[in-house]
């Protein structure tokens, strides 16, 4: 009987471009490690064009490109079929921690228990020392209590945008801005981001935006009355980064 995974493993190899590609190894990590960070600024369209610049546009066998192809997905489906990918069926690699805490995130995000356990379950027993245990991070993520924000239950992502006005590595620095927005009357919400394992950073958000220039007045309010030039993002619903 033919493995399904493995087919499945296969097709999307194929998709993503086959063998990976003739760079250095250290090279590819560097990149991925750049690249992540920058999508947890919110920088996606600038990480999609970088990417698709790149020789072969960037897809290769690698696990930690990959991994980020699904962060930077269009859609939940084909986000959690790449994270299921590296978790599953290329072994053990730098990144099978942090898709397997993709997954427990988004099956969380669409309801989905059972799923959400099993990947908690495999990852807890796995790596009981990743960060994405050891700072509590999922276990907030799992619960709610680290966003009000209500998820699409489709898997559908959909774009919004936000102002960002901090990334503290830490947490009162972020609950201190918050609180000083929230008492100038911006509505300010505090994310947690921890997308490589390594860097928890709290992300220090104001509003909720369908549009950029819905955005501009409250950016020059806040510039007014704080000081601080915010950053407009793009912002992913079932996601936090």
């Amino acid at each position: 009987m033919v493995d399904i995974r493995h087919t499945l493993a296969g097709f999307i190899l194929l998709m993503l471009g086959g063998a990976v590609a003739s760079v250095d190894a250290q090279t590819v990590e560097d990149k991925v490690d750049e690249y992540v960070r920058k999508v947890s600024e919110g920088r996606y369209g600038e990480i999609r064009k970088e990417i698709d610049r790149s020789p072969g546009g960037g897809r290769t066998g690698d696990p930690g490109m990959i991994y980020l192809e699904g962060l930077i997905a269009p859609d939940g489906t084909t986000s959690i079929r790449l994270f299921q990918l590296v978790a599953d069926s290329l072994g053990a690699n730098p990144w099978r921690d942090d898709a397997l805490a993709r997954m427990v995130e988004f099956y969380s995000r669409i309801n989905d228990r059972p799923r959400a356990s099993e990947a908690f379950r495999i990852l807890r027993t796995d790596y009981p020392a990743t960060p994405y245990i050891t700072t509590g991070y999922l276990g907030r993520v799992t619960t709610g209590e680290t966003t009000d924000e209500r998820p699409d239950t489709s898997g559908r992502v959909v774009a919004v945008y936000a102002i960002q006005v901090g990334a503290f590595s830490v947490f009162e620095n972020a609950e201190k801005l918050a609180h000083v927005l929230k008492s100038k009357g911006f509505s300010a919400i505090i994310y947690d981001n921890l997308l490589d394992g390594k860097h928890l950073l709290h992300l220090v958000w104001v509003g909720r935006y369908d549009r950029e220039e819905d955005a501009a007045p409250v950016m020059k309010k806040i510039e007014e009355l704080t000081g601080i030039k915010g950053v407009l993002r793009e912002q992913m619903i079932w996601r936090r980064w």
